[in-house]
């Protein structure tokens, strides 16, 4: 059933922060087989490692990267990976060209890297974060890779191939330190703008020295011996191109400063209750020098919510987690297509993991997909509420989150023990309003906006993962 509301609200839009809301969920069972984190990077091809340019001139720029992002930019209903990578500096010059990579989900638990071919190295970018977006409305994920100096706006050509359109498209962000970037549409025209946050106003010639004047006690400096810079607001004009509307939408008079890196609020165990996931490491290499209880490298936590509190749970789902590393990026998405959200993790100077869910899937799940029409086609800026059991489960479709990161597109939600949700609203930025009533549970469903449920054109359908349930449709 579709009806029609007024559209007094506005989009709401948050870098970083992904805001969810929910009732109280029956309480969690006991007995159940273990559920555990298991880094299957290695073997499943995603073989991928983040240089940092690491130097002894401790360039900031150095430990602050890299993202990733899940893209699924063949439109085959299988997630594939992008993995951001930095660039040689005036003080280091690897051996080796440094590229981002895509990875291409075989469907079958591997990927292959496909960068090539698809044309996204970035090569000579010594890139941060990573958005994923449809900007052009032409039915496919656009790639926009933020940068120091510079971005990349690379457009899906629907063929396995990207264009590097950027200075036709205006969204070069030149001369800034870009940190990470979302799409979103705040004019609520139909179609994605886009807003970088940028970080400090830092160059190599302006790098300072800090720490102690002794071997190994250099340290990088603390962001606040840098002025900060003013974000990046690009309006999508329509025609392929943007225009920066940061002063005139007076956003360049608020500046906002986070800390701490991937984090962000996932039903691991879909038992109806948002969970804590966090990856960490510190920004200084030799922290451990000053504070003999810090490290550089930390362990990952888990945090489960037990309805009313939260308990630290990693050691029990795993040794991945808690292997300390230098996380950055952490992005999320069900990449085997098997009902739980697994983990893309970047590493800075390290290789990336791949976090499989091993177990989330026991109980039921239902995943949404947003194809807007009037709204911007990605469905960003959707609010989605579905209910099972008496449980009222709210999110919404947002371009970006966490740190640096591009998260899996369709909304996920834990339905416990549930064989359905009774029901599904979709509340489109239009003000359109989609309700679907008795909804099975364990599988991937499509709400077209102002049509409802539709059935996904099954694409390059390649073999049914491990432990799948409900097939994608």
């Amino acid at each position: 059933m579709s009806t029609v509301a007024p559209a007094h609200h506005a989009a709401g839009v948050a870098c970083g922060i992904l805001a969810l809301s929910f009732a109280a969920a029956p309480a969690p069972g006991t007995n159940r087989a273990q559920l555990r984190f298991v880094d299957v990077a290695a073997r499943s091809g995603l073989t991928f490692r983040h240089d940092n340019a690491a130097s002894p001139e401790k360039y900031l720029i150095e430990t602050m990267g890299a993202g990733a992002a899940w893209i699924d930019f063949d439109e085959d209903g299988w997630l594939d990976a992008y993995l951001v990578n930095s660039a040689p500096t005036k003080v280091y010059q690897p051996d080796q060209p440094l590229r981002s990579a895509l990875f291409r989900n075989n469907g079958d638990g591997t990927f292959s890297n496909v960068t090539a071919r698809a044309g996204v190295a970035a090569e000579g970018l010594f890139g941060m974060g990573v958005a994923v977006g449809d900007y052009d409305n032409d039915g496919d994920q656009d790639l926009f890779v933020v940068g120091y100096r510079r971005s990349i706006l690379y457009r899906n050509d629907g063929d396995g191939s990207f264009t590097d359109v950027t200075d036709r498209a205006g969204v070069a962000n030149r001369d800034k330190w870009g940190s990470s970037g979302a799409w979103f549409d705040y004019d609520n025209d139909g179609r994605l703008d886009l807003i970088v946050v940028n970080y400090l106003d830092w160059t190599p010639e302006t790098n300072l020295y800090c720490g102690e004047r002794r071997p190994g006690y250099r340290a990088y400096c603390h962001p606040n011996k840098y002025r900060g810079q003013t974000m990046t607001l690009y309006r999508n004009r329509g025609d392929g191109t943007f225009e920066d509307v940061v002063f005139s939408t007076k956003l360049g008079y608020e500046t906002f400063q986070t800390s701490g890196f991937g984090t962000r609020f996932v039903d691991y165990d879909n038992d109806g209750r948002l969970d804590v996931f966090v990856v960490n490491g510190h920004v200084m290499d030799n922290i451990e020098l000053f504070h003999a209880k810090t490290t550089y490298a930390e362990p990952k936590l888990i945090f489960r919510n037990l309805g009313g509190h939260f308990r630290n749970v990693t050691r029990q789902l795993g040794p991945d987690l808690s292997r300390a590393k230098v996380s950055r990026a952490a992005a999320f998405g069900d990449y085997d297509n098997d009902g739980d959200e697994d983990v893309l993790v970047s590493n800075n100077g390290d290789q990336a993991e791949l976090l499989r869910n091993d177990g989330g899937n026991q109980r039921s799940w239902l995943q949404v997909r947003l194809v807007g029409v009037k709204s911007n086609r990605d469905g960003i800026g959707a609010s989605v509420v579905v209910r099972a059991n008496g449980l009222d489960q709210r999110d919404q479709r947002t371009g970006g989150g966490s740190y640096q990161s591009a998260h899996d597109p369709r909304l996920h939600f834990g339905l416990g023990t549930s064989d359905r949700a009774d029901s599904v609203e979709v509340r489109w930025p239009s003000g359109t309003i989609d309700r679907l009533e008795n909804v099975p549970a364990n599988q991937a469903i499509t709400v077209r906006e102002g049509q409802g449920l539709v059935r996904t054109p099954r694409r390059g359908v390649r073999p049914t993962p491990r432990s799948a349930n409900a097939p994608y449709q």
